[in-house]
């Protein structure tokens, strides 16, 4: 939910120096979001332009500096796109190094041939499992053969796009199908990436936004990647390509799926916990909420996560963490009141609430008036959430 009040920026430095914002160099994803998303129709330049392309024939990765933040599903911590965390490469020290290092209780195997700090290796949280995923990537990167290129949900990563878990494996794509397979820590999908689709981040040869956005589409289960590809639209990549994109691989498995999920995008859907209630709403076969609804209020505008305007029926999300102090909590207790003073119903959704997605949908709907709800029964396509999700997800899908 927005207020009048525009919030803070994250800023990325440009490969030539100069800066942008979060929209194009990393993502807020934040329960609180931005004034920039107040419309599910607000577009910002691809990120494909942020780059420095070489002149020669064979442009080289597009360079991408990530230093800005985004905000951890569910909460208002922040942590790093791409986490400046230091892995150090047995090959590239002398001999005896590591074992020195690692006897003294300073460094921590993360992986054959890699170390990180005993600092990293026992940071607890979301921040510390995002750390050490994204040192994970680097400790691949670090040693693949120059045509592998770090893609699908570890691309995702580097790009600072939201995911509702984190990947135990690194993922690759590669031309050729390898002759020995090392690594059971890496999955490997034998697909050429054209040169156009692909940037450098931090020295790492990663695919591009679109490219990262359709793969992930493709192979995450439908509600995680709602989440990836809302944040997505926020950044600025547009649906007409991604839709290009998906027409190209028409035939392979997860298109179909993926074009669902598409259809239901939003860009104004500020944060992964208001994509996942959207993805909840819509499954359960309710009217298509608006996202970002100006509501003028004695105390000024504001702006409502999602609802239904011409029925007052607004939806809040509130993550964990979002109030630190009373005085948060009385600010928002101030707010639903000027909503509720404006002739709006308010129902508040919680990360618990989408754990029982059915009672959640029965909870909304019988705010609805008749005729919304008799407007109930395409689901939009969508399955429902199960009930007992696993805490840590397995990372979605094989090679392919």
């Amino acid at each position: 939910m927005t207020s009048s009040t525009p919030a803070p920026t994250a800023v990325g430095q440009l490969a030539d120096g100069g800066t942008t914002d979060a929209r194009t160099a990393g993502i807020r994803a934040a329960d609180t979001g931005t004034p920039d998303a107040r419309s599910s129709d607000a577009r910002v330049p691809d990120a494909r332009t942020t780059g420095v392309r070489a002149d020669d024939h064979r442009a080289r990765p597009r360079t991408l500096l990530a230093t800005s933040t985004y905000v951890r599903p569910g909460s208002t911590t922040e942590v790093p796109v791409v986490p400046d965390d230091r892995v150090e490469l047995a090959r590239e020290l002398p001999p005896g190094y590591v074992a020195g290092e690692v006897r003294a209780g300073n460094l921590v195997k993360l992986r054959r041939g890699a170390y990180v700090s005993t600092e990293l290796a026992k940071a607890d949280g979301y921040v510390g499992a995002h750390r050490r995923a994204v040192a994970r990537v680097r400790a691949v990167a670090g040693v693949t053969l120059p045509d592998r290129t770090v893609s699908h949900v570890s691309a995702a990563l580097l790009h600072g796009l939201p995911t509702w878990w984190l990947p135990a494996r690194v993922h690759l794509s590669q031309p050729i199908e390898p002759r020995v397979r090392k690594g059971d820590d890496v999955v490997r999908h034998v697909v050429p990436v054209p040169d156009d689709d692909v940037v450098e981040i931090d020295g790492m040869r990663v695919t591009s936004l679109p490219r990262t956005v359709v793969d992930c589409l493709c192979t995450f289960r439908p509600w995680d990647a709602l989440v990836l590809v809302d944040a997505a639209l926020r950044r600025g990549v547009d649906v007409a390509e991604l839709l290009e994109r998906l027409a190209a691989k028409r035939g392979h498995r997860g298109v179909r799926r993926a074009a669902t999920v598409l259809d239901a995008a939003d860009a104004g859907a500020e944060s992964p916990g208001v994509s996942l209630t959207r993805y909840v709403l819509l499954a359960g076969g309710l009217p298509r909420p608006s996202t970002q609804i100006e509501v003028a209020t004695r105390h000024g505008t504001v702006w409502a996560d999602l609802g239904w305007k011409d029925h007052r029926l607004l939806a809040e999300y509130d993550g964990e963490g979002k109030y630190a102090t009373r005085a948060d909590l009385m600010r928002e207790k101030q707010r639903e009141d000027d909503l509720r003073e404006a002739g709006n119903q308010v129902v508040r959704v919680t990360k618990g609430d989408l754990r029982d997605p059915d009672g959640l949908v029965r909870r909304v709907a019988a705010r609805l008036p008749m005729s919304a709800r008799r407007a109930r029964g395409d689901r939009a396509g969508l399955p429902q959430i199960p009930v007992a999700r696993p805490a840590s997800p397995p990372s979605p899908g094989g090679a392919r």
